[in-house]
């Protein structure tokens, strides 16, 4: 009977550690208690909703906490990774991530308690202990935490970092960030270029394509610069493909059926 719950527990703890993501802290030394931000938090120009945010940001001794979640971490340029050797590892990276709100069902209280782990913390190269930190990584939710302090916002990441009374916190990155442009239903089958602050697209009517093109900054004003007519050619057209020759972009719709092109530079 005794060596049988000896191989329970042997087989438990193994199960226990497979379980552990990246981003997970395992120990805690400490439980302080966190509050929801009374004013705004803008992430690259996403507000964030805490209300019923499932890993909401958090307040701790003054400073704003954000959740280091696959899509919140890479949302600003930063990736995570824990081993049980050596903890957690964060670290700048050109990765990027589409902002998810992770919305949960149930409203957020406006006091919780987090935890502050023990393990080791490596960020950018650098070994911190986050027990005699000032502003500590903290769990939440087993989530790690992250302080949004200018040390390492501005100085470590280099991010533009902001406070304003009536707008609040705004923190904008530099790593490559995801755009939601309202396309029409073409482009799907067309392509989309972005070249010299300008998006270019295709509608097609009929036999004809018509390429425009839309500023950056205002992609709902669209001008026609372009548009070409198949129906004295063979095949079926097959949607509009840019390239890059000799450093201008060109515009060619593909035909199917017959190894013909026609193009043009923008």
């Amino acid at each position: 009977m005794r060596n049988k719950w000896v191989g329970y527990t042997i087989v438990f703890s193994l199960c226990m550690s497979l379980l552990a993501p990246d981003a997970r802290s395992q120990a805690a030394t400490a439980s302080v208690k966190v509050t929801l931000p009374d004013f705004q938090v803008s992430l690259n120009g996403h507000t964030v909703d805490n209300e019923y945010r499932e890993y909401p940001l958090l307040v701790y001794n003054g400073i704003t906490y954000f959740p280091m979640t696959w899509f919140d971490s890479r949302l600003l340029g930063l990736e995570s990774i824990w081993s049980p050797a050596e903890g957690l590892y964060i670290k700048q990276s050109p990765v990027t991530s589409s902002y998810v709100a992770n919305k949960s069902e149930r409203r957020n209280a406006d006091v919780y308690t987090a935890e502050i782990p023990s393990t080791s913390v490596t960020i950018n190269g650098s070994t911190i202990d986050n027990t005699k930190e000032e502003h500590p990584l903290l769990n939440f939710r087993d989530v790690t935490y992250f302080p949004l302090t200018w040390r390492f916002a501005h100085d470590q990441f280099g991010w533009e970092y902001e406070w304003d009374n009536s707008a609040g916190l705004t923190i904008q990155s530099h790593n490559p960030q995801l755009l939601t442009l309202d396309m029409p239903a073409d482009t799907s089958v067309n392509d989309v270029a972005l070249y010299k602050g300008y998006y270019y697209f295709a509608e097609t009517t009929g036999m004809t394509y018509r390429v425009y093109r839309a500023p950056m900054q205002q992609p709902g004003e669209n001008e026609e610069i372009y548009s070409y007519n198949l129906s004295s050619w063979y095949g079926q057209p097959g949607g509009l493909s840019f390239q890059m020759r000799d450093n201008m972009l060109c515009g060619s719709p593909i035909i199917l059926g017959e190894p013909q092109w026609g193009t043009t530079s923008m």
